[in-house]
């Protein structure tokens, strides 16, 4: 049975290799290590998708806490209360910033629910409230832009499946490898 992370990679298109144990494909009898190569333009790829995340929910944080009048106007429309646009300027800048930042992958995980829930409400209204389909595909095309984002994080599959057994952080980083070959990052996962 293939595991969550090679799923995830075959769902991307990205390239893993499968090693024989005893004649038989290790990650389907007996999965102990598994070989991810993450190319150079999946990493631009991803970091094309974060940055351009990133910098569309700050410049939409920074004008929810500036009030612009056309930001205070839309939300108003909508039927959400004013002071709404300081609550999610907040958080929307914050969350801009915890995707760019190295480390704390619960963090991260945790923005990128928030900017999920925001970008699915945001359409969502501007749908119930019977805007132009323009207001009602700018939500949904940037969350194609977080989304792909999420999925090529480069710790992804490393933290998911070592949080699904309950180790911390330390103890992962102790059984994990990475070693770059040829321009290419490759990242040994020892099953514990």
């Amino acid at each position: 049975m293939l595991n969550a992370l090679a799923l995830r990679l075959l769902h991307i298109g990205g390239e893993f290799n499968i090693n024989y144990q005893h004649g038989e494909p290790f990650m389907i009898v007996d999965p102990t290590i598994i070989e991810v190569k993450t190319t150079k333009s999946w990493k631009m790829l991803y970091w094309a998708s974060t940055l351009l995340a990133a910098l569309a929910f700050a410049a939409v944080g920074a004008a929810d806490l500036l009030r612009v009048p056309k930001v205070a106007e839309g939300l108003v429309r909508l039927g959400y209360p004013a002071y709404l646009a300081t609550i999610l300027g907040i958080w929307e800048l914050l969350g801009s910033t915890m995707i760019i930042l190295p480390g704390q992958p619960r963090l991260k995980e945790w923005a990128y629910a928030g900017m999920f829930f925001t970008l699915t409400g945001a359409a969502i209204s501007h749908a119930i409230c019977g805007d132009a389909f323009g207001h009602i595909f700018v939500p949904f095309a940037l969350l194609v832009v977080v989304m792909t984002s999420w999925v090529l994080q480069p710790a992804r599959g490393s933290a998911d499946r070592h949080a699904a057994r309950g180790k911390s952080d330390a103890a992962r980083l102790a059984g994990d490898q990475t070693r770059s070959v040829d321009g290419l990052t490759k990242t040994v996962l020892h099953k514990s």
